[in-house]
């Protein structure tokens, strides 16, 4: 995974962000991955030592998860990888606030179509991603509302950041967040 603040692959260290048990994670996580191969040839197709700085976070489910990047042993393999799920805790430090979400299975009880949710930090509103589109719905005592804007995405968009308004900035995104609900859903 090529990071974002390069195109020279020069990553930062998973250990360095994540701390000094993340790389040892990745290692495990490449063992096993390669161990259930079904034969030798392919466990050869990959490098048996991953890249500390080739991993990234991936927001799925309504939730910040570390994947790391198995890449190919040598060109002949060339664009072959493997992407491994590595159950890491993720530091406060960067994702900011304790992470305030509603449980998954939840969201998709109420949006079956939902394939991804950032819920605000007041827990007031929620952002509902979905194959081709994004809502927005009010969120009361843990029940989601229909939603009260729609934006049509191209298919399969993903969510790559979240930022929320901190005061001052905070009472100006609630008061545009309350005219946006006032407002009838523009058709796509």
């Amino acid at each position: 995974m090529i990071p974002l603040d390069s195109t020279t692959h020069a990553g930062l260290d998973i250990n360095a962000v994540l701390g000094a048990e993340a790389l040892p994670l990745f290692q495990d996580a490449t063992d096993a991955y390669l161990a259930a191969l079904p034969d030798e040839t392919q466990r050869e197709w990959y490098t048996p030592n991953p890249d500390p700085a080739n991993w990234t976070l991936l927001h799925q489910r309504g939730r910040w998860q570390v994947k790391g990047r198995l890449e190919g042993a040598d060109e002949s393999v060339q664009g072959r990888f493997a992407d491994l799920p590595l159950t890491l805790p993720l530091p406060q430090t960067l994702l900011g606030k304790p992470p305030t979400t509603l449980a998954w299975n939840d969201i998709v009880r109420m949006v079956p179509t939902a394939r991804d949710a950032v819920l605000a930090p007041d827990r007031s509103w929620m952002v509902i991603l979905h194959a081709n589109r994004l809502t927005v719905h009010m969120v009361r005592q843990a029940i989601i509302s229909q939603a009260f804007y729609e934006l049509p995405l191209p298919r399969n968009a993903e969510v790559v950041m979240e930022q929320w308004a901190v005061p001052p900035r905070l009472r100006v995104w609630n008061q545009h967040m309350e005219r946006l609900a006032s407002v009838p859903t523009p058709t796509p």
